[in-house]
């Protein structure tokens, strides 16, 4: 029989549920790609399932043939660096039709221009083994975590309405840092967490002639969530605080745990749906929200491309894919025309949260 117990969380103002699959998602840091193997900031933990969150998936040169889009990111056999995979996009289109994907990894060799980045997460996969204080069985065993800078929590809520622009709040612990999950239901605009950690709306396009244009008119209703991982959880007085045999506090009921009920894979296929169902039952899902989960290179003529981001829409328990935000364009060279339009999509695999376990 299943103890279930719950305490009052301040931070999403509502009581959290401690039962099994209470994990922790724990932040190791964000990596940009100067290197061949990029070193990860911080060790992963035995076991974790690991998580590349894209952060900026392309690589925008100052020259006319110059944008790169971030192919996969490879996690080396001893787990301690990650190799970035890309692909030369504005010079894959031969004059005489096909694509000729021409991938490499490394640094892309565009001189001066800033290089693809992501944010690694781990999913703690270890089970409870404790046999003494508080035990929840299939999850985590907050008394034997040792490092309490990758302790992954829920550090903000906000349920409301939003403008495009929308910013989060500049307390945020971690803010550059944060993951942020959302959950809207129009599959007519798209969403982007752009560079300065703010929000932006986009009506869903998803044209090989047409740039998607961002709405700063429409008052979208939203929910959103920041975790992260932080060194300095308080004492939750009155609440639940756990400390590990170190003394650090490892788990404080104002700032709940991520519960991550299952994980999704970014599989669109080039020539079949730009729809994916969320999660396997009917529940409403976050899903995270970044700066671009792809790239697109959109022909404007024979000689020139407009180089877009790429985002999701989100309703009906489905996301669709949309163009979102506008990079620049690109020029071919040699013997390359653009004649039809090429997007690229990683498949990135991302974690769900159920919308009742925080709203």
């Amino acid at each position: 029989m299943m103890l279930k117990f719950e305490v009052f969380s301040k931070t999403i103002n509502k009581n959290i549920s401690f039962l099994e699959n209470n994990r922790t998602l724990n932040y190791i840091g964000e990596l940009e790609n100067t290197q061949e193997w990029n070193p990860l900031p911080k060790s992963l933990s035995v076991d974790s399932r690991v998580m590349f969150i894209p952060f900026k998936p392309y690589v925008l040169g100052r020259t006319w043939s110059d944008f790169y889009g971030l192919h996969h990111v490879e996690l080396s056999p001893d787990r301690t660096s990650v190799r970035f995979h890309t692909t030369d996009i504005s010079a894959s289109l031969p004059i005489y039709g096909g694509v000729d994907w021409k991938r490499f990894y490394g640094p892309c060799p565009c001189p001066n221009a800033k290089q693809a980045k992501i944010h690694v997460y781990e999913h703690d996969n270890s089970h409870s083994t404790s046999d003494y204080g508080l035990y929840l069985s299939n999850s985590t065993d907050y008394f034997s975590l040792i490092d309490s800078d990758k302790n992954g929590c829920v550090v903000w809520a906000y349920s409301g309405a939003i403008e495009s622009g929308y910013s989060l709040p500049d307390t945020l612990p971690n803010r550059e840092g944060c993951l942020v999950f959302a959950h809207w239901d129009d599959l007519n605009y798209a969403i982007r967490l752009d560079e300065d950690r703010r929000i932006r709306i986009y009506n869903r396009t998803w044209s090989m002639t047409t740039v998607a244009q961002e709405n700063r008119d429409v008052s979208l209703p939203i929910k959103l969530l920041a975790v992260t991982s932080s060194a300095n959880l308080p004492v939750s007085d009155p609440g639940l605080t756990l400390w590990n045999a170190k003394g650090n506090v490892m788990l404080s009921s104002d700032y709940p745990p991520v519960k991550v009920v299952e994980f999704f894979t970014l599989d669109f296929d080039r020539q079949g749906s730009d729809t994916i169902k969320l999660g396997s039952g009917d529940a409403a899902y976050l899903i995270p929200v970044c700066s671009s989960i792809g790239t697109m290179l959109m022909p404007l003529n024979v000689y020139r491309a407009s180089n877009q981001g790429i985002s999701f829409s989100m309703g009906n328990n489905c996301v669709r894919v949309s163009q979102s935000a506008y990079f620049g364009d690109s020029g071919p060279g040699g013997n390359y025309q653009y004649t039809r339009a090429l997007w690229q999509i990683p498949e990135w695999q991302l974690p769900l949260l159920l919308v009742d376990d925080y709203f």
